[in-house]
């Protein structure tokens, strides 16, 4: 196994591959006790159902916490962008 990154509170993962539909190959250990939740696409489809309200919500901080993901990408490829030119 190969370490990509660390998360801390209030993070989550796998949401690329929820909602493109494609298999995760994601794995997570827990370096401390914590509380995960889970939710197959079987669940979200029945909640777009039943409370339709709330699956967008669910999704709307889905789509918030993936846009922040790419800003910090970027933000750190350009960083390490100007620390390369920067040596030329």
């Amino acid at each position: 196994l190969t370490q990509l990154k660390t998360v801390g509170p209030s993070s989550m993962f796998g949401e690329v591959a929820f909602f493109s539909q494609q298999r995760r190959y994601t794995a997570a250990t827990a370096m401390e006790p914590c509380t995960v939740y889970e939710m197959t696409r079987e669940q979200f489809e029945a909640m777009k159902k039943q409370k339709p309200a709330l699956s967008i919500r669910l999704r709307d901080v889905v789509v918030q916490f993936m846009a922040l993901s790419i800003t910090i990408t970027n933000s750190a490829e350009i960083v390490g962008q100007t620390q390369i030119k920067d040596l030329k």
